[in-house]
């Protein structure tokens, strides 16, 4: 199971946040939870043409 994890300092700074920022953490937590750990995994694209090994010159 997929897990996420937040620094202890965040928790600590959480109360500080404003209200849409707190609510845009718990909306992310909730939908982290439903994922699958195929969706998760959705968002990479099989073949990143940034990131393509380059092949040396013969």
């Amino acid at each position: 199971m997929p897990q996420l994890a937040f620094a202890n300092s965040f928790w600590e700074s959480y109360d500080v946040l404003d209200k849409p920022v707190k609510s845009g953490v718990r909306k992310a937590m909730e939908k982290f939870q439903q994922l699958t750990v195929a969706e998760l995994h959705a968002d990479r694209p099989a073949h990143d043409l940034h990131h393509r090994p380059r092949r040396s010159p013969p």
